[in-house]
């Protein structure tokens, strides 16, 4: 019941990524066919169905997806934000946690280009304090009542 990696993206390119609870190094290459996907299961449901992709599960995953509209030089844009968690996440609060992420990321950070990472450098420890319980496993959760 963990989060094990979050990141946010605007039109399927990620701008923020962060990386909890991963056995092994990715390969870059990873990371951008878990864009893709994510990317592309989100644009699928958006034009073929009118809806909004709001979660999905495999076998031991749950990838949990919150998105709103942005403006960007101009034109509009959508932002998203996804966790990809343990199977058995809470998804209400995951979801509840992605919503306030993308509220507090659209009310204190200026969306200049996709560019780099970087420029978002200072907003990774909001997400993290956002996050918070959910980034723990259960026995870590209880390690920290005693």
């Amino acid at each position: 019941m963990v989060i094990r990696e979050f990141g946010l993206m605007i039109n399927g390119i990620t701008i923020i990524s962060r990386e909890y609870r991963i056995e092994e190094t990715q390969e870059d290459s990873f990371r951008v066919i878990r864009d893709g996907l994510i990317s592309a299961i989100q644009t699928i449901a958006q034009r073929a169905l009118q809806e909004q992709v709001e979660s999905f599960k495999m076998s031991g995953t749950t990838i949990i997806i919150s998105c709103r509209p942005v403006i960007l030089k101009g034109r509009e844009e959508i932002l998203c934000a996804f966790a990809i968690c343990d199977r058995d996440v809470p998804e209400k609060q995951v979801n509840e946690a992605l919503n306030r992420i993308l509220t507090i990321f659209i009310q204190t950070q200026v969306i200049r280009s996709y560019g780099s990472s970087q420029m978002y450098s200072r907003f990774v420890k909001r997400i993290d304090e956002v996050l918070g319980d959910l980034l723990l496993k259960p026995e870590d959760r209880v390690a920290l009542l005693f």
